[in-house]
C-alpha cells in the first residue's frame, strides 16, 4: 500500500483490519497524525514501513503503548523532525535489517541488542555528539550514515569494523571529526 508525495495530513486507516499488509509506504506527505497509531506499531505482518519526510509526525513514545513489529525488516522514519526518545530495540523490532532515522533529533541511540541483525543504519542530521562504543559490535553492518552531526571522535573498534566489513560509511559534515587527514 503506497501513498507518496501528496497533501495527505492524516492517516486514519486501521491497519489491524489489513491482516496481510506487508508494505506501508507513506513518504513525502504532510502526515502529522496517525489515528490508529497503536495498531500500526503493532502490526504482526508488516515487513516494510516508510513514514519518511512527513515533518511533524511523531515517533512512538515508550510511555504511550508497547511496540511490537515481529516481521518488520525496513523502517524509514527520516526527515520528520521528531524527537526520538523511545529506544529502538530487538524486543520491539526483532527482524529489523534497515533503520533510517536521519533528520530527527535522536535522544536514544538504537539498542545494542540490534547488533546481530542490523545491516543499514541512517543517522545523519540527528544532533549526535558521539557514537556509542557498542556500535563496533554491529558485525552485520554494511551501511552507516552519520553525516552532519557534531561527532568529534570515532571509536577504534568501529573504524576496524568499517574496514574489515567494507562498510559504506559517511561522516561528512562532522567538522571536528573531519578537520584532519585521518
Amino acid at each position: 500500500f503506497e501513498i507518496s508525495a501528496t497533501d495527505l495530513s492524516a492517516f486514519n486507516l486501521d491497519t489491524s483490519k489489513l491482516g496481510n499488509l506487508v508494505r506501508l509506504i507513506l513518504p513525502y506527505n504532510k502526515i502529522q497524525s496517525l489515528l490508529y497509531q497503536k495498531e500500526l506499531w503493532n502490526h504482526p505482518k508488516l515487513n516494510s514501513l516508510d513514514l519518511a519526510s512527513n515533518p511533524g509526525l511523531k515517533f512512538p513514545n515508550q510511555n504511550d503503548f508497547k511496540v511490537l513489529m515481529p516481521s518488520l525488516q525496513y523502517l524509514g522514519f527520516a526527515n520528520n523532525s521528531a524527537q526520538i526518545t523511545m529506544p529502538v530495540t530487538a524486543a520491539s523490532f526483532p527482524g529489523l535489517l534497515y533503520l533510517f532515522l536521519d533528520g530527527n533529533p535522536l535522544k536514544r541511540f538504537p539498542s545494542p541488542d540490534l547488533a546481530l541483525r542490523l545491516q543499514f543504519l541512517g543517522l545523519g542530521r540527528c544532533n549526535m555528539t558521539a557514537l556509542p562504543t557498542y556500535l563496533s559490535d554491529f558485525t552485520k553492518l554494511r551501511y552507516l550514515d552519520a553525516r552532519y552531526n557534531n561527532i568529534s571522535k570515532v571509536d577504534q573498534g568501529l573504524i576496524e569494523l568499517i574496514e574489515a566489513n567494507g562498510v559504506e560509511a559517511y561522516f561528512a559534515g562532522n567538522h571536528q571529526l573531519c578537520q584532519g587527514d585521518n
